[in-house]
């Protein structure tokens, strides 16, 4: 059974790799769009097992990381052919490790169980979710649109992410998340903050990663101030730490 999963997971992992590598060398939206729906099919046979509730909630955060990761090159058509490479090895990497660990929850979830892993799989699914974040947060402000399509795209991509973390995260800490119905107050919080970040950030003149690196970070403030808060584990140095973060995000905007 664990070879036959690692094996499904090699497989949708490899399929991400060609078809990264070929959007690469031959970026086109019509291929991004046929490539990622062959992508998303992999990764729903992969992860059928599960369940359809769980399949679904499982799918979320590798499905904006494998958009977020096809736009790239999309975005950024003039990377050089030694950075291509890099890029698509270390995408990969970041997808098989993110499928992974999502793997290791859902498994957790469906028999109620805690192992060993558990919490390796949640640091990496919560440094994936970030990383995506970024990711598509930089594709995003590529678009030269108004301000209402960075905030509703935003807020799309944040929630759909926001969604996972926080169901993923209950796994194992007392609570069958895998029988409870979604909490999607959290998500939907964060979501409208970060949104109305990267709406005022699209009024900034400067490039879109300075952009995307202060969305990301206020999404990272925002999923630490959450997830602390929740358990109790908030701290003044915790605040203090975060502000401090905001600060140099702002300072770097207005510098660059």
């Amino acid at each position: 059974m664990i070879l036959s999963r690692r094996i499904s997971l090699i497989t949708a992992t490899a399929l991400f790799l060609v078809s990264l590598i070929f959007v690469a060398f031959f970026p086109s939206a019509t291929q991004v769009f046929l490539l990622l729906s062959l992508s998303a099919l992999t990764l729903v046979l992969a992860f059928r097992v599960f369940g359809a509730k769980l399949l679904w909630i499982g799918i979320l955060a590798p499905l904006v990381y494998l958009a977020s990761t096809y736009f790239v090159f999309i975005k950024f058509p003039l990377i050089n052919l030694p950075f291509k490479l890099a890029l698509c090895a270390v995408f990969s990497v970041f997808y098989y490790y993110l499928l992974l660990s999502v793997n290791t929850v859902l498994i957790c979830s469906l028999e109620n169980k805690s192992f060993p892993l558990l919490r390796a799989g949640k640091t990496v699914i919560y440094i994936t979710t970030l990383f995506a974040a970024f990711l598509s947060y930089t594709v995003i402000y590529k678009f030269e649109y108004i301000f209402i399509f960075y905030f509703s795209s935003v807020f799309a991509v944040t929630f759909l992410l926001s969604v996972e973390y926080f169901w993923l995260q209950k796994v194992g800490v007392g609570e069958d998340a895998g029988k409870k119905n979604l909490d999607l107050f959290e998500p939907l919080i964060i979501s409208i903050f970060v949104s109305e970040m990267a709406a005022l950030l699209s009024f900034f003149p400067t490039e879109a990663f300075f952009r995307a690196l202060a969305a990301s970070s206020t999404f990272y403030v925002l999923l630490g101030l959450s997830e602390n808060i929740a358990s109790h584990k908030i701290t003044k140095k915790m605040y203090l730490e975060y502000i401090l973060i905001l600060i140099i995000i702002f300072v770097i905007l207005v510098v660059a």
